[in-house]
């Protein structure tokens, strides 16, 4: 464990989507199929 171990911890549980205003649909669509197929698994 490195100087934050809590936040260390918690990033291994977090899912943090990149998902703001400024997506393009095509950026947003390509973070759907990427969950999508993810999730298929």
């Amino acid at each position: 464990m490195g100087d934050f171990p809590v936040t260390e911890k918690q990033s291994r549980r977090i899912l943090s989507l990149p998902i703001h205003q400024y997506l393009s649909p095509k950026q947003l669509e390509l973070v759907v199929k990427t969950i999508r197929k993810f999730y298929s698994k």
